[in-house]
């Protein structure tokens, strides 16, 4: 659909969810979200911050099909990019995701674009309360794969020599 459709669909949404956003702010957030760089919304707690990211998945998918969208509660005491990814697991020679589930839907989201090209969907990655952690410790190398220029922006999970041949995550 085009774009004015899909706001006015984004905009009712929102209304029939429950929540009450002023149109400049659901315009504000279109716009930001479209940029394809991390959006970071403010603000008071209970004013639907966490809520406004599902939303605009559930409008993308237009009821056809499940959204694309994975809210991660952020935990304070993570210290490290392997609390959100994950790590390898030195004796066993073997990947291990993080339960965030954040590596499986990067790697969904990679395999659809590569699949589908400018048709892919639309994956929405939400971190709720991320500022209850040090971003700059636990998201680091999030932070600098999305700060590359457009066709760069990829993230290396760990050196795919210190895994075993047959580990499923060998090619990410």
């Amino acid at each position: 659909i085009g774009e004015d459709d899909f706001f006015e669909r984004f905009v009712s949404h929102v209304g029939a969810s429950g929540f009450h956003f002023e149109r400049d702010d659901l315009i504000a957030f279109q716009i930001a979200a479209k940029q394809g760089a991390p959006t970071i919304l403010a603000g008071v707690s209970g004013t639907g911050k966490s809520s406004l990211p599902t939303l605009y998945a559930e409008a993308l998918a237009g009821g056809e099909e499940s959204p694309k969208c994975l809210n991660i509660d952020v935990n304070p005491s993570w210290t490290s990019p392997a609390d959100i990814l994950g790590y390898v697991d030195a004796l066993e020679h073997r990947f291990v995701p993080a339960a965030s589930g954040m590596v499986g839907t990067l790697i969904a989201a990679k395999e659809e674009r590569q699949l589908f090209r400018d048709a892919a969907a639309l994956y929405v990655l939400c971190l709720d309360e991320m500022n209850l952690a040090q971003p700059e410790y636990y998201l680091s190398d999030v932070i600098q794969a999305v700060s590359r220029a457009p066709g760069q922006q990829t993230l290396s999970l760990f050196d795919r020599m210190a895994v075993a041949q047959d580990d499923p995550y060998r090619d990410f």
